[in-house]
């Protein structure tokens, strides 16, 4: 079976990933790795990745931020 590894970007998406997460079980539940990358979220994205056991990286702040720096 290949390996496979799920990236998300966001910034304040705590809204979104555990929906994202729920909606998308089958491939989530295969996944090895899941990483997200926050670009300076002002919300609770970061703990819930952490509670999901994801692998959390944070942009540094006094970069530019963007959906294209997480990438």
């Amino acid at each position: 079976m290949p390996t496979i590894a799920i990236v998300i970007i966001g910034r304040n998406a705590a809204g979104l990933l555990l929906n994202v997460q729920q909606r998308n079980l089958a491939i989530f539940s295969q996944a090895q790795r899941i990483v997200y990358v926050d670009s300076n979220s002002s919300d609770q994205s970061c703990s819930l990745a952490k509670a999901n056991g994801w692998t959390v990286i944070r942009l540094d702040p006094g970069s530019v931020l963007s959906a294209a720096a997480g990438r």
